[in-house]
């Protein structure tokens, strides 16, 4: 719950439709569905193991069979540069899988990571009704992870497959998007104290810890 709410920190969500794409095992979509007046959801995920591998359809499908809210929530196996939504999004919400998209598509075609970038963040804002909104979390492709108990709980993490801020930015201006915000994630093991979130909303500081960012970004 603590890692949904940071995710969605800031964001206006009442009412909206929302796509969640690569929504794996599927808490950011019920915790949604759940707790969050959104109008409908769309959870999306090809479930081939392009992500993470240990992402299945099953736990999403057993969570709704369980919460029985399938008038809110729709799950959809696809793979989202496939995907043609029929009426658009409000919000388009990418956790930590667009880097996955990006570097398929780079060893399939050869291409660069930042024209990649641009070419997948196209097709987010062909889900996205004008004006609305594109969410991505992503980490950075530095760490210095300082603190021991973070450099232990990353040391699985390709670093090298990762963008950093930049290059997400940048790749978003030529995908059509503007009004691009970077926020800096508050530490999840940390409490929710909006005091601290000055202290922590820093490149420098994000880079020693976790190393992750939620960018925003409108389509025009």
């Amino acid at each position: 719950v603590t890692r949904c709410r940071e995710l969605i920190h800031g964001i206006y969500l009442d009412g909206t439709e929302i796509l969640e794409v690569g929504a794996g095992g599927g808490f950011l979509s019920h915790y949604l569905a759940e707790c969050v007046p959104v109008r409908s959801l769309v959870a999306l995920d090809e479930y081939a193991g392009h992500g993470s591998p240990v992402a299945t359809g099953e736990m999403i499908a057993v969570m709704q069979a369980a919460l029985k809210n399938t008038e809110r929530l729709t799950i959809v196996r696809k793979d989202f540069l496939q995907y043609e939504p029929g009426p658009r999004f409000d919000r388009v919400l990418c956790v930590n899988v667009l880097h996955h998209i990006v570097n398929f598509r780079v060893k399939e075609h050869g291409g660069t990571r930042l024209d990649e970038a641009e070419t997948v963040l196209r097709h987010v804002a062909q889900c996205l009704k004008p004006g609305g909104t594109a969410v991505i979390q992503e980490l950075s492709n530095r760490n210095w992870c300082f603190m021991p108990g973070y450099r232990a709980s990353m040391q699985h993490v390709d670093w090298e497959s990762k963008l950093p801020p930049a290059d997400w930015s940048e790749a978003l201006v030529r995908a059509g998007f503007d009004n691009i915000k970077i926020r800096y994630r508050l530490p999840l093991n940390l409490p929710r104290w909006n005091w601290l979130r000055p202290l922590f909303n820093s490149e420098f500081v994000s880079l020693m810890m976790d190393s992750s960012f939620v960018v925003t970004a409108r389509f025009v």
